[in-house]
């Protein structure tokens, strides 16, 4: 998992980053997300010494021996696996039920990061409408396939006066702010998935399709802005048969 995560941060030139938990740290985000608020900042750690991606040269941080099976931090900086690691668990999850135990109609969910596979009848898979948890905006008709969903509104906190959300630029080392919201990804693999869904976020609507086509050109993706519009590309019909509004 350490590897693919550090793949994707060298192929998408450092916009997704698996070693953004210092910047998470250093934004506030040092504990499981429900206890944050009731935290007491007494007795959190010093944040200075969480230290920061951004300016810093990442070649070398992680040493990875292949062979061996072991990966070696040569940084202080804090591995995040959080988004990445549920998408890899879903598409390995599949993969057992599938080949191990001959699952031919199966679900895995991973935290909102998704794997279906059907000899037949298709799933209906519900997106959830950023503004509106009790709403789906859409509903995809899949057969086979995998969707992840990122969302800079839900998991949001306070740092210093300032709000913050868990979605990090990996060129900044902080919250990305655009006027997308919520980004969700459909694929052959959760993993991939996820982490396209996280740069959409990064990307805006100004970058989007640019960037699409430069990282991920055969996945198709379900934008929705700060305003509420949604942008579709065409790739989602080939995971898709279709959408229900």
């Amino acid at each position: 998992m350490i590897r693919l995560a550090w793949s994707w941060s060298i192929r998408t030139e450092g916009l997704f980053q698996p070693l953004v938990g210092s910047d998470l740290c250093r934004l506030g985000y040092d504990r499981s997300f429900e206890n944050l608020e009731k935290a007491d900042p007494r007795k959190s750690p010093n944040r200075a010494d969480c230290g920061r991606t951004a300016g810093r040269d990442l070649s070398n941080a992680l040493i990875l021996d292949d062979a061996e099976r072991t990966a070696v931090r040569n940084s202080p900086l804090h591995l995040d696996l959080g988004g990445i690691g549920k998408g890899w668990a879903a598409d390995r999850a599949a993969g057992m039920l599938q080949g191990s135990f001959h699952v031919t109609r199966g679900f895995v969910d991973a935290g909102g990061d998704m794997r279906v596979w059907s000899d037949g009848e298709p799933w209906l898979i519900g997106i959830q409408s950023p503004f509106d948890e009790e709403r789906d905006l859409l509903r995809l008709v899949l057969r086979e396939g995998a969707v992840a969903t990122s969302n800079v509104l839900h998991r949001r906190w306070e740092h210093e006066g300032q709000p913050a959300h868990h979605i990090i630029d990996g060129r900044t080392g902080l919250p990305a702010e655009t006027d997308i919201v919520q980004a969700t990804v459909l694929g052959r693999s959760a993993a991939e998935a996820e982490v396209a869904a996280k740069v959409i976020c990064m990307a805006g609507s100004g970058h989007l399709s640019a960037w699409m086509k430069k990282f991920f050109p055969g996945l198709g993706y379900i934008a929705v802005t700060r305003s509420g519009s949604l942008i579709i590309n065409r790739r989602v019909y080939d995971y898709a048969e279709r959408l229900v509004a």
